[in-house]
């Protein structure tokens, strides 16, 4: 297996195909849910301008259709009325227990916000958003949303060709 398709497998299964597995077989047969599978296999191929926005972008709605599955799949699997032990039945326990394992990166991150954010203010810097939202971070690329001869592009010439 080369470094591309480890790289890959890795994304995806971090990604979401632990999730996936999780809920299968409740969900397969729902609309849109082997779309939204079929979108985040497929979105990680695709590459425009320097970086992986278009990656992250057009695959959030695709992950907000696989999170209304999951919450989908842990109602259906919670007794509310339950008197004694939990509320949730066994086979959605591997689930709640990956979700909260997810959890923890925000609150890093959060975190992490809150620390830096302390430590500008202690040192008199400030964190403003420049004309790129760059945040002052001096190694960001900041050609990556600049569409360098933009009028000719395939999207200019035969998309926007309206506009002219």
């Amino acid at each position: 297996m080369n470094t591309l398709s480890l790289g890959y497998f890795v994304f995806i299964s971090v990604e979401f195909v632990i999730y996936l597995i999780l809920i299968w077989r409740d969900s397969y047969k729902k609309p849109y849910f082997i779309f939204s599978v079929v979108g985040l296999l497929l979105v990680p191929f695709v590459t425009l301008g320097n970086e992986q926005d278009f990656c992250m972008r057009a695959s959030i709605p695709m992950l907000f259709l696989l999170m209304v599955y999951v919450l989908d799949y842990l109602l259906n699997n919670i007794d509310g009325r339950k008197k004694k032990g939990l509320p949730i039945k066994a086979k959605a326990l591997p689930l709640v227990f990956c979700l909260m394992i997810g959890a923890v990166t925000p609150f890093v991150e959060y975190r992490a916000t809150f620390n830096q954010t302390i430590i500008s203010v202690e040192n008199g810097t400030s964190m403003y958003a420049d004309k790129f939202g760059t945040l002052s971070n001096e190694g960001m690329n900041k050609d990556n949303f600049v569409t360098i001869n933009s009028s000719d592009t395939f999207f200019y010439k035969y998309i926007a060709k309206g506009g002219r």
